[in-house]
């Protein structure tokens, strides 16, 4: 669906705006990375793969963190993907666990939403963040703050 704002935009800034000089720097890295497993079935497979991945968030699996920091898209599909391993963390009472991960949440991903944040410690990312985070430890103030970061 292409919407009217995109219709209005000139083509240089539509691709600027959406990344896609970085995707496409990327997959070909990756291409000539990988050329020998990519000879088996083809190019066109790879790339359509590869993009698959992006809308799907998923290209952004063990990679570097400058690649993750690189655009909008993969600091949201990042956040989206650390969701979906960590929020059952604790739920069943293992506070021990949700400790470690309520400070690297407030810490490393509030760097990760916001990288202009310089972030020394547990409380100045939860200044930055806002009062979202849950002081009790059941995690339900967090699952707020990622849901509203996504």
């Amino acid at each position: 669906m292409l919407s009217p704002e995109r219709l209005a935009l000139p083509d240089y800034e539509y691709l600027a705006q959406r990344h896609v000089l970085t995707y496409m720097e990327d997959a070909v890295c990756q291409l000539l990375e990988n050329k020998e497993d990519i000879s088996q079935y083809g190019i066109a497979r790879f790339f359509t793969e590869y993009f698959n991945s992006v809308c799907q968030g998923t290209h952004i699996l063990f990679r570097e963190f400058s690649f993750i920091q690189a655009t909008p898209h993969n600091r949201a599909s990042f956040l989206r993907a650390f969701w979906r391993c960590f929020r059952t963390v604790g739920k069943n009472g293992d506070n021990r666990t949700l400790s470690v991960c309520v400070v690297f949440s407030h810490m490393t991903l509030a760097q990760a939403w916001k990288p202009e944040w310089k972030v020394g410690s547990k409380t100045e990312a939860r200044d930055q963040v806002g009062d979202n985070c849950n002081q009790t430890g059941s995690g339900h103030g967090d699952e707020k703050l990622f849901k509203e970061m996504v």
